[in-house]
């Protein structure tokens, strides 16, 4: 049920639930990039659990200079002021947003888990054990960063 999210027109409802998400939590402009994301050694990534209708996970992923940028915007408080928690509370929320608004095109009985957060997701399990379904990538002023769904093995 996760691949009704990878329909052109879901896809579409993607990047702008991701960009409203973005102008209302972080006050801050992103676009669809055509240039793929890197993921650097050191990255900030951000998910959240689809469970029940639809099974699968959403996820963020950025560079740890652009996650304290979004800090920066979503707390309101300058960088120097933030800690590696308020980073991570920041991108948390931020897929958690998303990940909501994205539930609402999913089965009703579809449920979303909290948010995730880790420094990098290259070794976790859900590289090993979920296919991807769709990837986005975004731009903003501070950098790239990407958005993808995983089906769960």
């Amino acid at each position: 049920m996760l691949a009704a999210l990878a329909t052109p027109e879901a896809l579409e409802a993607q990047v702008y639930v991701t960009q409203d998400v973005f102008r209302i939590m972080a006050k801050m402009e992103v676009e669809s990039s055509p240039n793929p994301f890197a993921n650097s050694a050191a990255s900030i990534d951000s998910l959240i659990y689809y469970i029940g209708g639809a099974s699968g996970s959403l996820v963020l992923e950025c560079s740890a200079n652009v996650a304290s940028a979004f800090a920066e915007r979503v707390t309101g408080s300058p960088a120097s002021s933030l800690n590696e928690e308020d980073v991570r509370d920041a991108v948390g929320e931020l897929v958690n947003m998303i990940g909501g608004n994205l539930k609402a095109l999913l089965p009703g009985d579809t449920a979303i888990s909290t948010p995730l957060v880790f420094t990098s997701l290259k070794d976790l399990p859900l590289r090993k054990n979920a296919s991807p379904i769709s990837s986005l990538d975004f731009t903003c002023e501070f950098g790239q960063f990407r958005l993808s769904l995983y089906r769960h093995n």
